[in-house]
Order: C-alpha cells, then sequence, then structure tokens
C-alpha cells in the first residue's frame, strides 16, 4: 500500500511519515483491488446464500412433495406414493396396498402432465375437518403434538387415452408431521 496526502494528493512510499510537499501526516491508502475483491466475494456469498436457501424452500416444501407425489403417479411408482402416507396412517390398515397398486397402475397409463396451481392454508372448517379425522388415528400412533402444519395444494393433472383427454384440478392435503411433508388423504 501508498500513502496519500490528504492535503495535496500526493503518493508517497509506505515508509514516508509526511508530505514531502506540503508536510502534512501521511495517510494510508488502500488498494482498490483488495475493495473490489472484498465486494466480489460479498456479492458470491450472497448469491450462494440464496440458491442454498432457495434449495432448501424448493426441495422440502409442500410443494415439493405434492412433486414428488405426482411424479410418482405418473411413473406407477407404487411404493413411492405409499410412502408419502404417514406412518400411523399406514399402520392403521386403511388402505388396501393391492387395490391401491391397481388403481396408480391405471392412473400412470393415463396420466401425461401435471402442475400444481396455488397453495392455500385451509380454512377453519376444513382444518377442523382433517384435525377430527387425524385424532382417529391415535390408537395407531398420531400424536398432535407432532402436527406442525397443514396446507391444500390444488393441482391441474391433464391425461386421457387417444380420442379422449381431459383435465381435471385435484386438491392435496398436506400435512406437515414430526418435521416431514406427508399427503393427507381423508379431507
Amino acid at each position: 500500500m501508498a500513502k496519500l496526502c490528504p492535503n495535496c494528493n500526493l503518493k508517497h512510499s509506505n515508509d514516508a511519515e509526511k508530505c514531502v510537499q506540503c508536510g502534512t501526516e501521511l495517510e494510508v491508502i488502500k488498494s482498490d483491488v483488495r475493495k473490489k475483491r472484498i465486494i466480489i466475494i460479498s456479492i458470491v456469498s450472497i448469491i450462494l446464500i440464496a440458491l442454498i436457501v432457495g434449495a432448501v424452500i424448493y426441495f422440502t416444501s409442500p410443494e415439493a412433495k405434492v412433486r414428488s407425489i405426482l411424479k410418482n403417479f405418473n411413473d406407477g411408482d407404487v411404493e413411492g406414493v405409499i410412502n408419502s402416507f404417514p406412518d400411523f396412517f399406514l399402520k392403521s390398515g386403511y388402505l388396501d396396498e393391492e387395490a391401491f397398486g391397481k388403481n396408480i397402475a391405471m392412473l400412470s397409463d393415463y396420466m401425461f402432465s401435471y402442475n400444481i396451481d396455488k397453495v392455500v392454508n385451509p380454512s377453519s372448517s376444513d382444518r377442523d375437518t382433517v384435525l377430527t379425522t387425524l385424532s382417529h388415528f391415535e390408537q395407531y400412533g398420531y400424536d398432535a403434538s407432532k402436527l406442525q402444519d397443514i396446507k391444500v395444494i390444488w393441482t391441474n393433472m391433464r391425461g386421457g387415452i387417444p380420442g379422449f383427454w381431459g383435465s381435471s384440478f385435484d386438491k392435496f392435503v398436506m400435512i406437515k408431521y414430526d418435521g416431514a411433508w406427508y399427503w393427507w388423504p381423508y379431507y
């Protein structure tokens, strides 16, 4: 670094203490390269943090879980769809996995595209309905203190067979239970 006279702006070597032109005490000039490096590192750090936060939100949101469920439906991945239900629901025996698997296989033959239209909080009466239904699963391990959130997700699914194409708007209820999002089938 060099030293700069604050009075006459004359540059001096690092070991100079007073300006040779006017006698004023000298200040150290901070390198522009160092400033630019700090700015670039700061900008890159901010961008990386934003990307990481965005990725975490994208891959852990209820929308991410619905995208995964819809992909599993589309691919005919029965195990993937079944694993999107909470354990206490699967333990209850309400799901006939064989029949469910046949339905998924049939749907995967006809579903071609899907997208998420909107994500909303349930109305108070809808929330009460979900909570009441969930309470019936306490004997299978449901613990109300582990329920963290409920979301309603509207999707648009398109599909069909040659000569018949259709589109349907379907509602998914997602519950955040014990830190993870699950599909809740009863609404």
